[in-house]
């Protein structure tokens, strides 16, 4: 699977066709049996999570649980700056 640089891409499909498995592999939560990841040219595949967190990869939940001993401002300054999607608004 190729994702263009710079497109805002879609991944669709039926209950256990995958999804949730290759977004596991892509973040580094899952090994694949083949294959490998590569980001702007560079092999990420095992990388650790907090070594993908800082070459903007990140998997999030759709139940987000905050740093409870942080205010919520020192939870939104845990993201670094300068991630794609910050100008994905720009997009279109």
């Amino acid at each position: 699977m190729n994702v263009e640089k710079g497109s805002i891409t879609g991944l669709i499909g039926p209950n256990g066709a995958g999804k949730t498995t290759l977004f596991n592999v892509i973040a580094g939560n899952l090994q694949s049996d083949s294959g490998e990841v590569i980001l702007n040219d560079e092999k990420i595949s095992g990388l650790k999570s907090h070594e993908l967190f800082y070459k903007g990869v990140l998997r999030t939940f759709q139940i987000a649980h905050e740093f409870t001993s942080l205010t919520v401002l020192e939870n939104l300054m845990m993201v670094p700056g300068n991630q794609f999607g910050e100008n994905l608004l720009y997009s279109w």
